[in-house]
């Protein structure tokens, strides 16, 4: 072109404005200028062709959302220190929407427009880099459908390529709160009623022409809540074997070892050690009025159930009756010789307790924060 070149309106406009000698070129219109400075001209012109491109919008979404009656819909996007904010919505039916805000994370509110329809070309500077939430509110129990664009425009070249993107991440936070709770607890246990006790039975003659009885009745009082009760005898004449035999007399610890939660005892009853004995003697299960009876040696019923007859020794179950006063009435079957007698009482309970107690319980809370590339949190932009 012999030192000619092309300048466009506006890079004409620009030079004009800075007062510069205009060169001879051709204009769009084919005229010429005097072309005094040609490199200058043209290195102003790529320096506005620069400026025109650092300034042209940069989409970052253009959608559209369904807000539900009586519900919110948020977007996040992240925006460089300097950057143009250029929002434009609209509902699609030209219904109202209660509110639509734009957010700079953590809480500050940069914009907040009310019963809207349409926003154009709304306008917003970042002061700093950052997190901003655009949000949709609808009050309306019908649904919105909105549609929405979002643009920046950097402030420099430095950040045309800014992420915008936020991500994600979740915290959890533990802390611990007493609260009241209300519980139930059952317990089974072994409970000893009747002690390891000891007694000399004399012989039927001895006890009608000597001295001494040839019956004795133990009263067993159940205490509230019984399941099943136990008895656990020996009978000898030696009184050396039966001390011996009771010294080993440990009926409540062998049942609380072998009662489960449930107080079911199941086939350990079985394996409980029988203990030994050298001679016999009865025991009859009886209620009140019979154990009188026993006792006056006249005629008298008993509860089989729970009645031993000519045993030397043993471990008995009794699980009825529960209710009312029982006793064993213990004799000696033999007419010539005394006996002596050890025996022990054990009752299953079951007791329930209930109320409210104060337990402390470990809270998890879970947050899930946004961040920005490159950066911890949201928070952390503001600090």
């Amino acid at each position: 072109m012999n030192g000619e070149v092309f300048i466009g309106f506006g890079s004409i406009y620009l030079i004009n404005y800075l007062k510069l000698p205009v060169p001879t070129a051709y204009c769009h219109h084919t005229s010429k200028v005097p072309m005094k400075k040609p490199v200058l001209s043209f290195i102003l012109v790529i320096l506005f062709n620069f400026t025109l491109k650092a300034q042209q919008p940069i989409d970052l979404a253009e959608s559209t959302v369904k807000v539900g009656g009586l519900t919110n819909e948020e977007v996040y996007f992240g925006f460089a220190a300097g950057d143009q904010i250029i929002f434009n919505f609209s509902e699609e039916r030209g219904k109202e929407v209660k509110e639509v805000e734009i957010m700079e994370l953590p809480a500050t509110s940069k914009f907040m427009d009310y019963k809207t329809v349409k926003i154009e070309n709304k306008t917003l500077t970042v002061p700093r880099t950052g997190i901003y939430k655009f949000r949709f509110k609808n009050s309306a129990i019908g649904g919105r459908v909105c549609s929405y664009k979002i643009q920046r425009i950097p402030a420099n070249d430095s950040t045309a390529n800014f992420n915008s993107n936020v991500y994600w991440k979740t915290l959890y936070d533990t802390t611990y709160i007493t609260l009241p709770e209300a519980y139930r607890e059952e317990e089974y246990a072994a409970r000893n009623i009747v002690p390891v006790s000891k007694f000399y039975i004399n012989s039927g003659s001895n006890a009608t022409f000597l001295d001494g009885k040839s019956r004795i009745v133990v009263p067993v009082t159940l205490p509230p809540n019984t399941v099943e009760w136990y008895y656990e005898f020996t009978a000898s004449r030696n009184e050396a074997d039966v001390n011996q035999v009771t010294s080993n007399f440990k009926l409540a610890s062998d049942l609380s070892k072998i009662l489960d939660s449930s107080g079911f005892l199941g086939l350990g009853i079985n394996l409980l050690t029988q203990p030994p004995g050298g001679d016999v003697c009865d025991i009859y299960l009886l209620d009140s009025e019979n154990a009188g009876l026993f006792r006056s040696k006249v005629a008298f019923r008993y509860l089989t159930v729970g009645t031993r007859e000519n045993l030397a020794s043993g471990i008995v179950k009794v699980s009825s009756p529960l209710n009312q006063p029982l006793y064993l009435g213990i004799k000696n079957p033999d007419d010539m010789v005394g006996i002596h007698v050890a025996i022990e009482v054990v009752a299953i309970t079951h007791e329930v307790k209930e109320g409210y107690r104060n337990v402390e319980k470990m809270l998890i809370t879970e947050n899930k924060e946004p961040y920005l590339e490159g950066q911890a949190s949201a928070l952390e932009v503001q600090d």
